[in-house]
């Protein structure tokens, strides 16, 4: 089976704790929960109902804090995971994917950083040692609307497409998005762009995660 993105859940956001929902999914769906508060602050989960904090989380800018965690259904009907109040606001959603293999991860690669433009996003990129490993982008910012972002782009990923981008006012404004393709050969993704407004500082994550359609040797470090 090919790794393939399947849905994007109803945003959560406040200034106290939330409950982050799934989006409708099956059992095997490969879910990460992607998080974003102001700077400075540590985002936990206190009811994590399976998901695990992935490699290359948390990440902190100047402005903005990014956090992912994954994980695997057991069901049709999973319990949704609480993010504790960071301190002042927090956001959060889950995306989902039907097709990732390996064990006890299936992130094969993974990096993060920061992005200091002001407005063309770059996010670094990784190298995959399994052909058609699905990208998976997460960035957050300070910015208290959505849609923030548009002409998503690598050359070399089938596609380059956005799951998420969502905005939040409440408390100190965040802002979080996703995008991401399959890298069908094995090898260096290259940066993955996009046109954002005001992206004075962006700190993001980037997963390679491994398809149950390819073989390869399996890298996971931190």
């Amino acid at each position: 089976m090919t790794i393939a993105y399947q849905a994007t859940g109803t945003p959560a956001n406040g200034t106290g704790a939330i409950t982050v929902a799934w989006p409708a999914h099956q059992s095997g769906d490969f879910g990460i929960l992607v998080c974003g508060c102001e700077a400075g602050e540590t985002i936990s989960l206190s009811t994590a109902n399976g998901f695990v904090e992935t490699s290359g989380s948390p990440k902190n800018g100047a402005f903005s804090h990014i956090a992912l965690f994954w994980c695997r259904a057991t069901s049709s009907s999973m319990a949704s995971p609480v993010v504790a109040d960071p301190g002042n606001n927090v956001v959060g959603a889950i995306v989902t994917f039907r097709g990732a293999t390996g064990s006890p991860t299936p992130i094969n690669a993974f990096t993060n950083g920061v992005d200091t433009t002001t407005s063309t996003l770059t996010i670094g990129g990784v190298t995959t040692t399994q052909n058609n490993c699905m990208i998976i982008a997460a960035v957050d910012t300070d910015l208290n609307t959505s849609n923030q972002y548009s002409n998503w782009a690598n050359a070399n990923l089938v596609s380059c497409t956005e799951w998420l981008d969502y905005g939040s006012s409440s408390g100190d404004n965040n802002h979080i998005a996703v995008a991401g393709g399959v890298k069908a050969v094995a090898g260096a993704t290259g940066n993955i762009t996009a046109t954002g407004a005001n992206n004075r500082d962006s700190s993001y994550i980037v997963l390679a995660i491994m398809s149950g359609g390819g073989g390869g040797l399996f890298l996971f470090s931190s």
